[in-house]
This record gives structure tokens, C-alpha cells and sequence, in this order.
């Protein structure tokens, strides 16, 4: 992504040079060689270890977010299996009531 930035900064740089604007023309080599130089500098990094650590720090909090999701799951289907026993329980009770009432 930096090195897009970079390329699109050095390309109006060319555009400000080339059409007038107020870069002066002494100063818009040096600043074209810098970018140029610093856009080559992070071609060459080597973003392994960090891509790694990264990719690990993925992997982590993808497993942890699934272990939260069965937990959370587990402890809703408990939660709902306790309440619908409960309604059961009323139910049959109604009923019994019902049964008993005469009209």
C-alpha cells in the first residue's frame, strides 16, 4: 500500500513538474530521486517476520473467536433448554388446573 502512496506521489510530483505548478524545477529532482530511492528501499524489505506474526495473530484470534462462539452457543442452549422446561412445566400445571376445573 506505502509503495502505491509512493508511486502516486511521484507521478504528481512528474505531473506538478512537467505542467508548471509551484515546485521549482531545482528542487523537483532531489525530491524525485528521494521518493524514488525510498520506494525502491521498501521493494527491497523483506516484510516476512512480520507477515508471519501477523498471519499467526490471524489464526490466534480466529480459534479464539470460535471457541467463543461455542461457549456462547452452549451457554444459550442451556439458557433456552432451562427456560423451555420451565414453560413446560407451567403448561402441564395449567393443564392439570383445567382438568380439575369444572364448567
Amino acid at each position: 500500500m506505502c509503495v502505491c502512496v509512493c508511486k502516486d506521489l511521484l507521478d504528481r510530483l512528474k505531473e506538478a513538474g512537467t505542467s508548471g505548478d509551484t515546485v521549482p524545477n531545482e528542487n523537483l529532482g532531489k525530491m524525485l530521486e528521494d521518493a524514488q530511492r525510498m520506494v525502491n528501499e521498501m521493494k527491497d524489505r523483506n516484510f516476512t517476520p512480520q507477515k508471519t506474526a501477523a498471519e499467526k495473530e490471524r489464526d490466534q484470534a480466529k480459534k479464539r473467536m470460535r471457541l467463543s462462539f461455542h461457549f456462547l452457543v452452549k451457554f444459550l442452549s442451556q439458557k433456552l433448554h432451562k427456560t423451555l422446561r420451565n414453560h413446560c412445566g407451567l403448561l402441564k400445571d395449567a393443564s392439570i388446573y383445567l382438568s380439575e376445573s369444572t364448567f
